[in-house]
């Protein structure tokens, strides 16, 4: 028996050791992400607009409008691979469920007969109000192929073909014509060529057009994801039942299991002194949502923290009508 044990040893304690580290590793990880989630202030997002408030208040979608002109230097891709990167754009910024996007057809008529530019805009503050006053967008994108290349790296026993694609993008405001966002972003595809002494390819046959499709999806998704960052979901509590709390948001906008809500109240208007111009209204920030469901057409989460009150008997009970805004969480650099 003690024989039997000293001839396993190794094996048992190497299964030990690997259940404690598969057990401890993946709680520690989840401990140290919660506890980032906590550390969110209990405070509305900067640059929140409560013109929001109103579009939810009277029904309207709250998916913004865009519009996407074609990329300037998309010829940089010419004899490479055949894409438009404004349709992939596209694909990817639908993709995030939290836009309804300008068809193709009718910007494209639009910019033929007022004489826009269909590629980036010249005077992108004008341009953009006035194109948005044409096509109802709330906002226009357009971006610049700045780079292509393709590099041979040696890699000893192989042969590392690296295609590279940059963009820079920015998206105009364009009530405002402000530039909201501004970005650039590369793509890369790593392909193995191995190859004999005489040059002769044993493996790794690259599709070219392929490898620079991939690297210009990679750049243009990496895009399409900061782009939505900058538009926030809203939603209501609809339901609270056993400390769950239902919400309205769900995947068809784009709520996926993990996301962080700020949960708040509105209170009374806010009325300058002077012009009598309504300035928004007072806003209750009640506590911190997870959401640990997605539905097509709601979500469940759980409370992480409230805001604490000066009277520990005063407790803020969060009810069905209170108000939804999603906030990020700070990834590790």
């Amino acid at each position: 028996m003690s024989f039997q044990f000293y001839k396993y040893r190794k094996i048992i304690i190497l299964l030990i050791l690997s259940f404690i580290f598969l057990t401890i590793f993946p709680l520690s990880a989840l401990a140290k992400k919660n506890k980032k989630k906590k550390d969110i202030p209990l405070t509305m997002p900067s640059g929140w607009n409560d013109k929001f408030l109103s579009k939810m208040e009277t029904g309207e979608s709250l998916k913004n409008i865009i519009a996407v002109l074609d990329f300037e230097d998309n010829d940089k891709l010419a004899g490479k691979v055949e894409l438009k990167l404004a349709d992939m754009l596209i694909t990817s910024l639908v993709k995030t469920n939290k836009f309804n996007v300008i068809e193709r057809n009718k910007l494209g008529k639009v910019l033929e007969e007022h004489k826009l530019q269909a590629v980036g805009l010249t005077d992108p503050a004008s341009n953009a109000i006035e194109l948005g006053k044409l096509v109802g967008a709330e906002n226009v994108i357009f971006g610049t192929v700045s780079s292509a290349t393709q590099q041979k790296i040696d890699k000893f026993s192989y042969d590392l073909i690296r295609i590279e694609v940059s963009i820079d993008v920015r998206a105009v405001n364009t009530t405002t014509g402000e530039i909201i966002f501004s970005e650039s972003a590369t793509g890369v595809s790593d392909n193995k060529i191995v190859t004999t002494a005489d040059g002769e390819i044993v493996s790794g046959v690259i599709d070219y057009n392929a490898a620079y499709s991939e690297a210009s999806r990679q750049a243009v998704d990496k895009t399409a994801e900061k782009i939505a960052t900058l538009f926030p979901l809203l939603g209501y509590v609809i339901n609270i039942k056993d400390e769950e709390i239902y919400t309205d948001i769900g995947s068809d906008r784009g709520v996926k299991i993990g996301d962080t809500f700020i949960i708040f109240r509105k209170g009374e208007e806010i009325v300058h002194p002077v012009t009598g111009k309504l300035m928004g209204c007072e806003k209750e920030v009640i506590g911190l949502l997870e959401i640990t469901i997605s539905e097509q057409e709601l979500s469940i989460g759980k409370i992480l923290k409230t805001k604490e009150t000066k009277d520990d008997d005063d407790v803020i009970v969060i009810k069905p009508g209170d108000l939804l805004i999603s906030v990020e969480v700070e990834q590790d650099k």
